[in-house]
């Protein structure tokens, strides 16, 4: 009877046995596998369920990263060749490389098989990148009207600069450029790495408009060569890892300038050390301040390699919908601006990314009018002409000042007189119904000194306020204050302050049609 008792049980047992091991071979995750073929360096990818897992490092996705990939970044060298060894010896893992950086995008699975913090490597998320939507209407408390420019890049620029481009490599990181006759006489070198079918024409658009402001017969440096790295899908997203892939590779082939009008507000370490591999080989990169009205710059605009770009309107006024920013360098046109679409023809757009394009184009007209001059010293001949504006120096709103093609045209010309009224300026942060002080800023857009100018500020039914300028450099500015009482929230009234100013008698200003100016400030809020 104990013999018959013992072997039920040893049944028992095997059958337990077997249950537990058929459970858990159905239960095992499957772990994606790649393969190395030592010839040709191909990878094949295969599933295999009988992988040992690792302890994988514990992730939570954020809801605007990919969860099917991660991306790693080693701090050396040797840590990461020895990451990759270990994985090769481990039957190898799907992963994309960027050896320039030291990082790697693997499938989020393959944590398990290695755990890259045992080799001193950084795990993080390849989040998503996108050009800035189409702007929302997004005004400051008092606001002055935006008024489209209407017209296209050369011609808000009077033609563009004496240099066209000629020599210079432009790298446009975006949503990919369409065929359009506006391209007809130029060079484009065309990457595509997004994987989909791009049948719906429209998924172009956003990189078409941005590359026809900055070459072909419509942009800044018509001559240029362009290199299309497509990066965007239909719905104006991509990755981390294909923009930093983008900005490597665009360096490796000799970009001298890389446009992008794109961007994310999570910082990421691959981002971040392509931009300094892109700056460490002298490329100059510049980027979208972003169309979200907030207090902050994306990235990569906001590092300090990174130009960033802001909107103005046909006056030259901050585009509310603008992002600002202490870190903002240039504002350009972003309103009503006439660019190239997919379909072949042209439609106005508006955001920093129309902007954007009017400095790299006017970047690459400056080195190829002066090939002599490093990309550092194109920057400085660039800053060194901006129109004040907002605030006296440089401020949140319009970073270092807006772009003048005339002054850059006229910069050689001696005894060029050319004062100009700048800006009335009231902080955003002023309250309604309070009695504000406006900023009327003056500047010295003309090559020589000007020794005395007359400032009169004026409103309808008030007295004049009358001041004198004096001893004002080229390109510097000069403010002075004036109080006005601000309408109420509830009261539906509008402020108007004209200001004008105007040189000695006798003396000649070659542009007297910025010698004027008058802004309308109301409160929001009245129904």
């Amino acid at each position: 009877m104990r013999i018959l008792g013992n072997f039920f049980l040893l049944l028992l047992a095997l059958l337990l046995g077997w249950q537990f091991a058929h459970w858990y071979i159905e239960s095992k995750p499957e772990v994606e596998r790649v393969t190395k073929d030592p010839q040709s360096g191909a990878v094949e990818s295969k599933l295999d369920r009988n992988a040992t897992l690792h302890a994988e490092p514990s992730l939570q996705f954020p809801h605007d990263a990919d969860a099917d990939n991660v991306l790693l970044a080693f701090p050396d060298e040797a840590s990461y060749y020895a990451y990759l060894e270990a994985l090769i010896n481990e039957d190898g893992v799907a992963v994309t490389r960027l050896d320039a950086l030291r990082g790697l995008r693997i499938d989020s699975t393959a944590l398990r098989l290695l755990d890259p913090r045992n080799y001193g490597g950084a795990v993080d998320f390849n989040y998503r990148v996108q050009n800035p939507k189409p702007p929302l209407e997004a005004n400051p408390i008092f606001f002055e009207s935006l008024t489209a420019f209407g017209a296209s890049a050369r011609e808000i620029a009077g033609g563009g600069l004496e240099g066209r481009g000629s020599g210079v490599v432009i790298a446009v990181v975006d949503s990919g450029i369409a065929d359009h006759a506006a391209f007809d006489a130029v060079e484009i070198e065309s990457n595509d790495w997004v994987k989909e079918d791009v049948s719906e024409i429209e998924a172009r658009a956003h990189g078409t408009a941005v590359a026809s402001i900055l070459g072909g017969k419509m942009g800044l440096a018509p001559e240029a060569r362009l290199l299309d790295f497509r990066v965007l899908d239909k719905d104006g997203e991509g990755s981390v890892f294909a923009v930093a892939e983008a900005i490597v590779r665009a360096t490796d082939m000799g970009a001298h300038i890389i446009n992008l009008s794109l961007g994310l507000y999570q910082e990421t370490a691959l981002m971040r050390e392509a931009v300094r591999y892109a700056d460490a080989n002298g490329v100059l990169m510049v980027a979208a301040a972003g169309n979200d009205a907030q207090a902050r710059l994306p990235y990569p605009a906001a590092y300090s390699e990174v130009l960033s770009v802001t909107a103005v309107d046909g006056l030259g006024l901050h585009a509310g919908f603008s992002n600002r920013s202490e870190r903002i360098n240039f504002a350009a046109p972003g309103v009503g601006v006439y660019a190239a679409d997919p379909k072949g023809n042209y439609r106005s757009i508006n955001g920093t990314s129309a902007a954007t394009p009017f400095v790299s184009g006017t970047l690459a007209a400056l080195l190829s009018e002066e090939p002599h001059i490093s990309g550092a010293e194109a920057i400085r001949l660039l800053q060194s002409h901006l129109n004040e504006a907002g605030a006296s120096g440089a401020d949140p709103e319009y970073g270092g000042g807006i772009l003048d093609w005339d002054r850059l045209r006229n910069r050689a010309i001696r005894d060029y007189e050319d004062l100009a009224l700048a800006s009335i300026h009231l902080d955003r942060a002023t309250l309604p119904g309070t009695r504000a002080a406006f900023k009327v800023v003056v500047q010295n857009r003309g090559t020589v000194w000007i020794p005395k100018a007359e400032l009169i500020v004026a409103e309808p039914g008030a007295a004049k306020e009358q001041f004198t300028i004096t001893s004002l450099a080229p390109g510097a500015s000069s403010e002075r204050t004036v109080y006005r009482q601000l309408p109420p929230r509830e009261v539906e009234a509008t402020l108007v302050i004209g200001a004008q100013v105007r040189l000695e008698e006798g003396a000649l200003d070659r542009r007297p049609e910025n010698n004027n100016r008058m802004a309308q400030f109301q409160a929001l809020g009245v129904k």
